[in-house]
């Protein structure tokens, strides 16, 4: 599977993928726990479970987007301030499989 092309043109220029590809491939099969702070319009969080399709995959913005994720049921997009380590932790307590972060 290849992140080249222009999933997210609006946030990341096509080089950005090109230049992650060699670094994520090694990981593309594991059961991951990627939490990706500020969504923007969730364009790489689409690309993201779509490459990774064994991680848990949680999205978080002080305001999310509508859209649809039905095809991503591994995924989860939250409201929440990244300055909040109480929520942050809270949120993955609940979502992700390793629990709280540092």
């Amino acid at each position: 599977m290849s992140l080249g092309g222009s999933q997210d043109p609006g946030t990341k220029p096509d080089q950005i993928w090109h230049e992650y590809e060699p670094l994520f491939a090694p990981l593309a099969e594991l059961p991951l726990n990627i939490l990706e702070i500020g969504v923007y319009n969730g364009t790489s969080i689409r690309t993201l479970a779509t490459y990774f399709r064994n991680a848990r995959i949680v999205g978080l913005d002080l305001l999310v987007p509508a859209i649809d994720l039905s095809h991503y049921p591994s995924v989860s997009m939250l409201v929440c301030d990244q300055r909040d380590s109480t929520r942050l932790n809270a949120i993955c307590d609940q979502h992700m499989r390793t629990g709280s972060i540092s």
